[in-house]
């Protein structure tokens, strides 16, 4: 029997990684999938990077080289945008920039395994 209470699950691979000074911790999230009981969304174009820092620590290596390569920092709620993606009467005006973006990374995805 379904959970009434359970709206939606997300399921994806985690890679964690820190520094020697454990003063950094790098997560990264990929394959993500968003489930609820009518539909799945699976986004393997999108890799979720969070940084977690110590409080005395403000300089962030990884985000310099991130940074380097174009990605910029973003908020991101795996579960916000899993209700936003699937909960269709739910109005989206506060998500649509992140929905845009992962649009765009959609198109690019598809277009570099065609070309590839």
């Amino acid at each position: 029997m379904p959970n009434p209470l359970k709206k939606m699950t997300n399921e994806f691979r985690r890679i964690t990684l820190t520094n020697k000074e454990f003063t950094e911790r790098i997560t990264i999230d990929l394959d993500i999938r968003l489930s609820n009981e009518h539909e799945t969304i699976h986004l393997p174009e999108i890799a979720v990077i969070e940084v977690k820092q110590g409080k005395t620590d403000v300089f962030s290596h990884t985000i310099q080289v991130l940074k380097k390569f174009g990605i910029r920092e973003s908020s991101f709620s795996k579960y916000a945008i899993g209700t936003a993606l699937l909960e269709k009467t739910l109005k989206h005006n506060a998500f649509k920039p992140i929905l845009l973006k992962i649009e765009k990374l959609k198109k690019e995805y598809a277009n570099k395994r065609i070309t590839a």
